[in-house]
């Protein structure tokens, strides 16, 4: 069974992912972290923009998995729209 965590890269959803990860070791399975990203809000900027804040969110989701990654627990992000 796989767990899956949702973050919006607060202090409280770093607390879940770390309580996800546990529980994804202790039942030698992955974690899969997740991120969504509300697209019609983002359609009514440039171009420019939105590709800047896919690359930010995509860079603040890997630094959360780096961050549980010693925990002891396979880790996979998603960015979800």
């Amino acid at each position: 069974m796989k767990i899956i965590c949702g973050t919006d890269f607060s202090e409280n959803s770093e607390q879940a992912a770390i309580a996800a990860a546990a529980i994804a070791r202790r039942l030698d399975d992955r974690l899969i972290l997740a991120h969504v990203t509300d697209e019609t809000l983002l359609t009514s900027l440039p171009e420019d923009v939105r590709k800047t804040a896919a690359a930010s969110t995509a860079e603040q989701l890997q630094d959360a998995v780096r961050r549980l990654r010693p925990i002891g627990v396979r880790v996979e992000e998603h960015v979800l729209s």
